[in-house]
């Protein structure tokens, strides 16, 4: 995901929505390291009914990111060859 929305603004030069997923890096990067610092007490709070549901959820998130890339690839690859 990071990687078609910094394509994006560099296509674009687009500076100030760089600096936005950028931040967006940051602050994600530190949410995962203060779940997995904390990860008995957030797991001991969810239990295993609410772990499997995350997981569950996170699944379903994956692949709406996977259908997202398969459809920009798509559509990218369409516009190239002149078709739309």
């Amino acid at each position: 995901m990071v990687m078609i929305l910094v394509s994006g603004c560099v296509g674009n030069g687009d500076l100030l929505n760089l600096l936005a997923v950028f931040a967006a890096i940051l602050v994600t990067v530190v949410i995962s390291y203060l779940l997995l610092v904390n990860s008995c007490k957030v797991f001991s709070f969810m239990g295993r009914s609410g772990a499997m549901a995350f997981t569950r959820i996170m699944g379903i998130l994956l692949s709406a990111v996977a259908v997202s890339f398969v459809f920009t690839g798509t559509l990218q690859f369409l516009q190239e060859a002149g078709v739309v």
